[in-house]
């Protein structure tokens, strides 16, 4: 067996960012978010979006003449951008992130609403004092190339983390102690280490190695589904189909899928009410007419997507904190809610939503609209002009043309500079902008938010740096007390606060909609995978 020393730590859920690098709202998810048109791709066919395929499984029907068979065997979803690549450790958008959730698989999955599933683990042991970590791996698993999966695997994907998916040295090594056993070494206690390392997808060594320079678009997984080569264009559609060899796959019921880059939120739905696509996250403004048509199976709630500005903190006038504290003062988020969601959602003051874990508590002294406020805080710094605000059309575009009416009613002009989803996604990963909108969903506990927060945080795109929050994520990390690790995360949220940098606007709903014989078979957290979706059972002679 293969022993791998890793030199950097794994700040248990800082290593989520690796699946939410670019989770926003303007590209969400699977069958979700903001492109060619489906037309641009293959079009549907009866192995591909039609009625019925021979590769569909018939069941049994209580007459001897008639067998039951799915209505279809595939399905059509939407990505908001083309993925940057499909090598699960090194993408950096949540378009990549909602395919290789497919293709590959991880350890453990594991939500704050419905706890831990085991995965290419079917069990764990933690050693007295908390510092070793033993993994138990699913036998006879297998990557869809045929290959096994053994705990070599899970040391090389564990090596090949980038630094910004490992921090502050706590992770000394992994190592194979036999094929189906791993060990993680920790220089120090991790309070939520099972649940960080949860998130990480497991590649195959020796597909990674013989894809060479091509490994981004030769996936090679233990996940449910798998690439089709022969219906692949990363900028405009990628087909998965049914993986025969994973270890759950008699509980797919989905045989393939094709994901289409569709990036206008307006050519999205139109596509969806065309019957092209199946499934679609709803914008608010459209969501009304969704629920009132009685077309579609609908899903709305729980609360996810946290909405908000990133100030680049290394640009005028945002390097003045007592501008990003007015901008914060001066936004009326019940209004925001109310006009630009439609009221699906909460207003925000900070980033974490109801149902983080320590994390969904209010600062001590919560920023609340208060133009006068507002005005005296931009007067003091001189400014009557904060420039633009880049963000995407839709309901974000929706919320900032608010913004702008709350800025010019105490004398603040302001922009809103319209992009597509991939150029603001450039923008904000290259520093080449001043204000953007953003949205985050993370679901497990509040150290996720070092993402955002701390000074190498993969989502820090406000380049400020704060040695004291860096320092409160690492003791909370260590600290196994709940309540002591839970009042660490307060101390945060209030210097962040203070920072200002960011405005929260909302908590949104999510609103799913999909077609009325499609159906959610089960779900963890009500994450949209495509092994939990099912086409209903029809008849034939």
């Amino acid at each position: 067996m293969k022993r791998r020393r890793i030199l950097t730590l794994l700040l248990a859920g800082v290593i989520l960012a690796s699946l939410l690098a670019a989770c926003n709202t303007e590209d969400a998810g699977p069958g979700s978010s903001p492109g060619s048109t489906p037309g641009a791709s293959p079009s549907p066919s009866a192995s591909a979006g039609g009625e019925q395929s021979p590769a569909a499984s018939a069941t049994a029907s209580a007459d001897p003449d008639i067998e039951l068979v799915p209505y279809r065997d595939h399905v059509n979803l939407i990505l908001g951008q083309a993925p940057d690549t499909l090598d699960p450790q090194m993408y950096n958008n949540a378009a990549a992130g909602s395919v290789c959730a497919q293709i590959f698989d991880s350890l453990y999955y594991f939500s704050a609403m419905h706890g831990e599933h085991p995965r290419l683990a079917l069990s764990y042991d933690v050693s007295g004092d908390g510092l070793i970590y033993t993994y138990h791996l699913r036998p006879g698993v297998v990557f869809s190339d045929g290959s096994p999966f053994t705990a070599d695997d899970v040391v090389f994907t564990f090596g090949r983390l980038r630094p910004d998916q490992n921090r502050d040295a706590m992770l000394k090594e992994v190592v194979a102690v036999d094929e189906l056993t791993v060990e993680f070494r920790l220089n120090m206690v991790n309070a939520t280490f099972h649940s960080g390392i949860s998130t990480i997808l497991i590649a195959s060594e020796a597909a990674v190695a013989a894809a060479g320079d091509e490994v981004g678009v030769k996936p090679v997984g233990t996940g449910p589904f798998m690439l089709d080569p022969d219906s692949f264009l990363i900028d405009q559609h990628i087909t998965v189909k049914r993986n025969p060899s994973h270890w759950d796959h008699d509980a797919v019921q989905i045989q393939s899928a094709t994901f289409f880059v569709i990036t206008d939120a307006l050519t999205q739905y139109n596509a969806f009410e065309a019957g092209d696509i199946d499934m679609l996250a709803v914008g608010a403004d459209q969501w009304p007419g969704v629920l009132d048509s009685g077309k579609y199976n609908t899903v709305m709630g729980p609360i996810g997507i946290t909405t908000y500005i990133v100030f680049n903190t290394e640009t005028s006038p945002w390097s003045d904190v007592r501008v990003r504290r007015a901008f914060n003062y001066a936004v009326d988020n019940e209004l925001v809610v109310a006009l630009a969601l439609n009221g699906l959602g909460t207003p925000a003051v900070s980033a974490a939503p109801p149902g983080v874990i320590g994390g969904a508590v209010l600062p001590d002294d919560p920023y609340r609209y208060d133009p006068q406020r507002a005005k005296a805080l931009f007067a003091e710094a001189g400014v009557t002009d904060i420039g633009k605000i880049s963000t995407v059309a839709g309901v974000m575009q929706s919320i900032l043309e608010i913004v702008q009416q709350n800025l010019q009613d105490i004398g603040i002009a302001m922009d809103i500079d319209i992009l597509d989803s991939a150029a603001l996604t450039a923008a904000r990963n290259s520093g080449n902008f001043t204000a953007a909108t953003l949205g985050i969903y993370l679901t497990l506990e509040f150290n996720q938010y070092a993402v955002i927060y701390a000074s190498d945080g993969i989502l820090n795109l406000s380049r400020l740096a704060n040695p004291k929050i860096d320092e409160l994520f690492l003791t909370a990390s260590t600290t196994i007390d709940t309540e002591k690790r839970f009042a660490i995360y307060r101390q945060i949220i209030n210097l962040a606060s203070e920072d200002a940098r960011h405005h929260y606007f909302t908590h949104a709903i999510f609103t799913y909609a999909y077609h009325p014989r499609l159906a959610q078979t089960g779900g963890e957290d009500g994450a949209i995978l495509l092994r939990r979706f099912a086409w209903d059972l029809v008849e034939v002679n």
